[in-house]
């Protein structure tokens, strides 16, 4: 390391060694008072540190020069500007070799080569010579830039829009899809012309026939080979839907009848469930009844017991008109009407009140099983036996009045006879 002490020395520093003598004194100072009171040395420390402070701030003032940067490309550039052969052109290109040899030689190039090509002319100096940089003097390798942006040094050229040019055989074929597509497009009303697998029959030719449930409808002769008309509409067969109907849409028209309204006109009944009041009876015996049976030398062992409800869905809903038959009982026979804007008009066997509250609690079911009676709380014995859930019946009829299932005419029925 260099003695700054000696300022003959290469490298020392006047600044510098200002500072390390200053600190040389301030220890010997220090060392001297250290038998001292702690006051005196605090000031004689002091004195010394006030001392250091301009010297410290004179040297972090000196600025550090930076190395210049070196391109290849601007050297090269000045080494052409000289004479060949001349003292000058001599040292910058040894100066050119020393600083980018092994970086030339890295990417496969000689030096001589870049120089000689770029000798022919000034413009391909940029073209044929890497864009190398590097700080002078530094032992990493150099560091290669992308070419930098040329200014435009003439008025741009006006290029013309492109010309599109649409396939007349695709712009046909477009056309014709779109025409297509709007053919196409389903809609509601009837087709008045024929159409693929749609022929139409002439107005004229329509027939008006009678349903069952006394509606007159339009339909197209069976044999006609046209299956549909803008007066009939299309062949549709039956279709059939059940419906949950609240007792405030029941319309009660006196005497005991009603109309149960329906969304679509019925042509066949084939279901009608209503809400019973609690009042109405519907069980097949009594719990004391069969108690008193097993009392009297009924059935032993085993004997699955309990009252049991003449209906299926016990208090939840009654059947008041059914197309199965019943093993247990026969429905008292129950005349119907339609009309074909309203619904279904009956007089059943009972007054429904209300709807359905969904919290219906059912007899509770028991079993005798040859010593005591075993309840089964939540369930019931329906006509057939086995166990009913009020919970799910609850949950299928609560806020209802009424259930209806019936078959309905989608528009009219095909299947006529000519």
């Amino acid at each position: 390391m260099v003695d700054f002490s000696n300022l003959n020395l290469c490298g020392a520093s006047q600044e510098l060694n200002d500072v390390l003598g200053k600190l040389d004194d301030a220890k010997a100072e220090i060392t001297a008072a250290i038998d001292s009171p702690a006051s005196l040395a605090a000031v004689a420390f002091g004195a010394s540190q006030n001392e250091l402070k301009p010297l410290t701030d004179k040297l972090q003032s000196i600025e550090i020069p930076t190395l210049p940067k070196l391109n290849l490309q601007a050297e090269i550039t000045s080494l052409l500007s000289q004479v060949p052969g001349s003292v000058g052109y001599a040292v910058a290109l040894a100066k050119i070799a020393l600083e980018f040899k092994s970086d030339i030689e890295s990417k496969g190039l000689t030096l001589e080569t870049l120089v000689s090509a770029s000798a022919l002319a000034s413009d391909l100096i940029c073209s044929v010579v890497p864009n190398l940089e590097k700080e002078s003097g530094s032992s990493e390798p150099a560091v290669e830039k992308p070419p930098a942006v040329k200014q435009a040094a003439a008025k741009a050229e006006t290029e013309e829009a492109s010309k599109v040019w649409q396939n007349p055989d695709i712009e046909k074929k477009t056309k014709e899809n779109e025409e297509k597509v709007v053919a196409h497009t389903v809609t509601s009303t009837p087709p008045t012309k024929d159409t693929g697998a749609l022929t139409v029959v002439p107005a004229a030719d329509v027939k008006e026939i009678s349903t069952p449930s006394g509606a007159i409808v339009k339909t197209v002769p069976p044999g006609s080979g046209n299956n549909t008309s803008p007066d009939a509409g299309f062949q549709h067969k039956k279709s059939t839907i059940t419906e949950k109907v609240k007792f405030e849409d029941i319309i009660n028209t006196g005497g005991g009848n009603i109309i149960i309204p329906t969304k679509y006109s019925p042509v066949e009944v084939l279901r009608i469930m209503m809400h019973p009041p609690a009042t109405y009876d519907n069980l097949i015996t009594s719990t004391a009844e069969e108690k008193s049976a097993l009392a009297a030398g009924g059935p032993t062992g085993r004997w699955r017991g309990g009252p049991r409800y003449k209906n299926r869905d016990g208090p939840h809903m009654e059947e008041v008109v059914t197309s199965h038959a019943d093993v247990d009982r026969k429905l008292p026979p129950v005349k119907l009407t339609i009309d074909p804007d309203v619904g279904i008009g009956l007089t059943p066997p009972f007054k429904t009140v209300g709807d359905h509250p969904g919290n219906i609690v059912s007899v509770t079911s028991e079993r005798w099983n040859g010593k005591v009676w075993a309840q089964r709380p939540g369930s019931f014995r329906g006509p057939h036996g086995g166990l009913k859930s009020d919970k799910a019946r609850n949950k299928r009829y609560g806020g209802f009045a009424a259930v209806v299932r019936y078959v309905y005419l989608e528009n009219y029925d095909a299947d006529i006879s000519p």
